[in-house]
């Protein structure tokens, strides 16, 4: 079984769980600021919004449902294309997030978490990245969730012996905003 189709399962499995009585899903984007860094090379900035167009794996479309009071799952997707000189590139990515929220989900609450994505481009090069959170998700009446997130993701490249890490290090700052379904 392909990593792909594990985190595939996993995602699926992630979306379909129904969310408890009371608790809300939310329905959202997620923007960032984010550093890459990697053994002898400059560090790379990136800035990424949804609203103008330059989705990057620091931003995200993003699914939350509690299957439990504390706990939340959370598939996501990113999506970039770049054109220039007729010349178009792309990078994707689909991952799912775990977390733990101390006051629930139905209030207010910091969490911590970890996710995973696989990361996907147009010349066909494939990325794992393992990574961990720390959070605050304000419930805004009449049905909004906003958060704030810091993040550490580890980048491995794919190849025919399976994933090996090229030394590249992800930090990242992330506000989402979301609509609240369901409760």
């Amino acid at each position: 079984m392909s990593y792909r189709t594990i985190l595939v399962s996993a995602c699926a499995a992630l979306a379909a769980a129904a969310p408890l009585a009371g608790q809300s899903t939310e329905i959202g984007v997620s923007s960032g600021l984010s550093v890459f860094t990697a053994e002898g090379a400059d560090a790379l900035t990136v800035f990424s919004t949804p609203g103008s167009g330059s989705l990057l794996p620091t931003s995200s479309f993003y699914v939350t449902a509690f299957p439990s009071p504390n706990v939340s799952i959370e598939p996501q997707i990113g999506l970039l294309v770049a054109a220039s000189g007729g010349a178009t590139d792309w990078m994707g990515s689909f991952g799912a997030q775990i977390a733990y929220h101390s006051r629930g989900g139905a209030d207010s609450s910091p969490y911590f978490g970890g996710n995973a994505s696989w990361v996907r481009d147009l010349a066909e090069d494939n990325n794992f990245t393992l990574g961990a959170v720390v959070g605050y998700r304000w419930i805004v009446p009449p049905g909004l969730g906003l958060r704030v997130e810091a993040g550490y993701k580890r980048w491995f490249t794919g190849g025919e012996d399976g994933f090996d890490p090229p030394d590249l290090n992800q930090f990242g700052l992330t506000i989402g905003i979301g609509g609240l379904v369901g409760g």
